[in-house]
C-alpha cells in the first residue's frame, strides 16, 4: 500500500514555490499517491528513471482503459493520436522516421547561420527600456524556426505558438471546460490551416 498525500496542484503557494512538499513526500519512499491527481508518483531520479526505461510501462493506455472521446474533443484527439510523446511502435517508428527527414544533420548545420542571424536580429530590436526577455527573444527563436522547418511563412509564426499554447493547455492541472473548448478550437483550426497551406500555400 503507497503511502497517500495531497496537495492541489493549482494552490498558488504550491505553484510559487512547490519543494517543500517534494522534500516531504521523498521521505515517504520512491512511490507515493497523489490524491488530487488521483495516480501514483515517483519520488526519486532513480526510481522515474527505471520506469522510464522499462519498456513494459508503455505510452499508449490500456485499451480497457481508453474512455470514449467527447464529440466536442474530437478535433483535439485527432491532432493528439498522432502526437510522439503517446505513441509506441510501430506508429512512434513511422511518424519519428517522417519527422527526421526534417532533422537532418546537414539541414541543421545549414539551419545555423539563419538561427544566428535571427538572434542577432532580435537582440537588436530590444527596446532601449524594461522588457521581458521571454517574449522579446527566448519565445520567437524556437517558434520562428520551427516555421522554417515546416516552410511556413514567419509572419504565421504567433498563429502556430498560439494554437500550439492553447492546446498544449490540455495538459495543465488546471484544465477547465472553457480550456476543453479552446483546446478544440485551436485543433480544428490548426488542422485546417495546414491541410490549406499544403495543398495550396499561397492561399492559406
Amino acid at each position: 500500500m503507497l503511502p497517500s498525500v495531497s496537495q492541489a496542484p493549482t494552490d498558488p503557494e504550491f505553484v510559487q514555490n512547490p519543494y517543500p512538499f517534494y522534500d516531504r513526500i521523498r521521505k515517504l519512499g520512491p512511490f507515493v499517491f497523489w490524491e488530487d491527481y488521483g495516480v501514483p508518483c515517483t519520488t526519486t531520479f532513480e526510481a522515474a528513471n527505471t520506469i522510464l526505461r522499462d519498456r513494459r510501462f508503455g505510452r499508449e493506455p490500456l485499451k480497457e482503459a481508453v474512455r470514449p472521446v467527447e464529440p466536442r474533443l474530437a478535433s483535439f484527439h485527432e491532432v493528439e493520436q498522432h502526437s510522439l510523446l503517446q505513441l509506441e511502435p510501430p506508429g512512434h517508428t513511422r511518424i519519428r522516421r517522417l519527422v527526421l527527414r526534417a532533422f537532418t544533420s546537414r539541414r541543421i548545420i545549414e539551419l545555423a547561420p539563419e538561427i544566428k542571424n535571427l538572434c542577432l536580429s532580435l537582440i537588436n530590436d530590444f527596446p532601449d527600456g524594461e522588457f521581458d526577455l521571454l517574449d522579446a527573444y527566448a519565445t520567437p527563436v524556437p517558434v520562428r524556426v520551427i516555421a522554417r522547418l515546416l516552410g511556413v511563412p514567419e509572419e504565421l509564426a504567433p498563429d502556430l505558438l498560439l494554437w500550439s499554447n492553447t492546446m498544449v493547455a490540455m495538459y495543465q492541472a488546471r484544465r477547465t471546460r472553457e480550456i476543453e473548448d479552446a483546446a478544440a478550437t485551436a485543433a480544428s483550426e490548426f488542422s485546417g490551416f495546414l491541410r490549406r497551406y499544403t495543398r495550396a500555400p499561397e492561399l492559406a
